[in-house]
């Protein structure tokens, strides 16, 4: 039985491969081939805001490529908030951001949010200026009885109507 094993591994050369005097090293696991290769998957994480390649559209999802294992998708309810021109703007092949909702769900997909991930962006830039003291200078897009709500970068804010100058409010 010995000389039938060392035929089939090489004519008795058990431990050289076909290239030559190297041993045949073939109880790599993937993780340690991974970590040798300098390569990663990095899987996203619920929160993270992606940058993401538009892959394909539909009327009932949207594809966005993020990195993953798999494509990430925008539907159901987070679609029906895009507006028109918002969806009619959104082109395949287009670079975006987008925010995750759920990194696997039950049909192993990554579940996005483009409006999440705006909404982000938007409040870590009014931190951003509110901690650099910077003057936003916004549009009035309504009024109720305790002040002025503006429009700041895609969010609604408060300015209170002790903050209005007296003048200002007349002359208008």
């Amino acid at each position: 039985m010995k000389d039938q094993n060392d035929a089939l591994t090489g004519q008795g050369a058990a431990n050289a491969n076909p290239q030559g005097d190297q041993p045949n090293n073939n109880n790599q696991t993937m993780e340690s081939l991974l970590e040798t290769e300098s390569l990663s998957v990095e899987l996203p994480q619920v929160g993270e805001i992606r940058k993401g390649t538009i892959a394909s559209i539909s009327p009932s999802q949207i594809l966005v490529s993020i990195g993953a294992k798999s494509e990430g998708i925008i539907a159901g309810r987070e679609l029906e908030q895009l507006t028109e021109e918002e969806r009619t703007a959104l082109q395949v092949g287009q670079e975006v951001n987008v925010f995750v909702v759920n990194p696997e769900d039950a049909n192993g997909n990554v579940v996005l949010s483009f409006k999440r991930a705006q909404e982000q962006m938007s409040w870590e830039n009014v931190e951003r200026m509110i901690a650099d003291e910077t003057v936003i200078d916004s549009k009035i897009i309504g009024f109720n009885k305790g002040g002025l709500i503006v429009g700041v970068g895609g969010l609604r804010g408060f300015v209170p109507a002790s903050q209005i100058s007296g003048s200002r409010a007349l002359s208008k």
